[in-house]
């Protein structure tokens, strides 16, 4: 019976044993999986930054791209201007050469 008890005891020790090494060895994976969840999601929140960041470049060079139109139809408008008093000018001149060769 004392030799009963002891390798009922000795096989409950045993099993113990392997309920813990199966318990810290599922604990083990458990943290393995949250650590590549975590780097996941710092991936994916890394991808959303850099996505939040192109997207406001891709603002910035709309709006300067838009400047840069106002001012080219702004230099195109003086430009048109100007020549348009350029021929006033040389019309008139003509006009002078003329009258001056008359004489």
């Amino acid at each position: 019976m004392k030799k009963r008890f002891h390798n009922f005891l000795s096989l409950g020790i045993a099993m113990i044993f392997l309920v813990l090494l199966s318990a810290c060895a599922g604990t083990s994976r458990v943290e393995q999986l949250e650590s590549q969840i975590q780097e996941v999601k710092n991936t994916a929140e890394e991808a959303k930054n850099t996505a939040r960041s192109a997207q406001n470049a891709a603002a910035s060079a709309s709006q300067s791209a838009e400047d840069a139109s106002i001012k080219a139809d702004n230099a195109q408008q003086t430009a048109n201007e100007a020549q348009q008093t350029a021929d006033e000018a040389l019309q008139k001149v003509d006009r002078m050469f003329e009258k001056a060769m008359s004489k």
